[in-house]
This record gives C-alpha cells, sequence and structure tokens, in this order.
C-alpha cells in the first residue's frame, strides 16, 4: 500500500512546499479561496490478485488571510513537510472556513476509504482477531 496527498487551486498543483517563503506564497495563493485536496492510494497484492490505485477527493474553503494570521500559522505549525504547506489538524481553525468530508483525506489518509476498498477485496478478515 502506498498514498500520498497534494492539494490543487484550480488547475495549479501545490505540493509540499521546499522553504518557509514558498509555504508563505502557497498561503497567500489559499487565503480566501477553494480548493481540492488528493489523495491517491494504490493496493498491490499479487497473490489476492489485486491491482488498484484510487483517488479520493476533498473541497476545502480558506478563509481571507491577513499577513498576521500568516505569520501566526507559520510560526505554530512546520509546513514543509505538508501538502499545499498547512495542516488542517494543526491550528486549522486560524486558516480553514469550512471543508468537504473526508477530515481523513485532508490529513493525509482517508481511512474510511481505505477500510471500505479493503473489505470490498476481503482484506477485512486478515486483520481481525
Amino acid at each position: 500500500m502506498g498514498s500520498d496527498t497534494t492539494v490543487a487551486l484550480e488547475d495549479t498543483i501545490l505540493n509540499k512546499p521546499t522553504d518557509m517563503t514558498q509555504a508563505r506564497e502557497m498561503l497567500r495563493q489559499l487565503s480566501g479561496k477553494p480548493h481540492r485536496v488528493l489523495t491517491a492510494i494504490s493496493l498491490l497484492h499479487k497473490e489476492g490478485n489485486l491491482d488498484l490505485t484510487q483517488t479520493i477527493t476533498s473541497k476545502v474553503q480558506f478563509k481571507t488571510l491577513d499577513e498576521s494570521t500568516i505569520d501566526d500559522y507559520l510560526t505554530k505549525v512546520h509546513t514543509l513537510d505538508k501538502a499545499g504547506g498547512y495542516a488542517i489538524q494543526e491550528h486549522g481553525e486560524l486558516i480553514i472556513e469550512n471543508y468537504e468530508e473526508p477530515l481523513s483525506n485532508i490529513i493525509g489518509l482517508p481511512i474510511e476509504d481505505l477500510r471500505q476498498i479493503l473489505n470490498n477485496y476481503g482484506f477485512d478478515k486478515i486483520f481481525r482477531s
């Protein structure tokens, strides 16, 4: 199993920022706008004849951010390892106006969808005790 998450602002992809300047610019770009968070899950199980990739999408609406809010957020949250330069689970109240479930997708692994996929292919029985 593998997964990765990215942020799409219209036709622009916002992966992980390379430095704080880029993180700040990403937050400015997202300010006041809706965007999509996409997480791809890939599962490969040769014995179980499973080779699947599925993408889960959630919509997020940012608040309009001023420079002091961006400064505050960047001092509280390490954003360099976060797609789009933010983490909804860390001081999201500063930057997020609203979002579409599943929250776990925005955090980075849509566990509810993953559980359903595993159940559909009979893997739920493997993990039961």
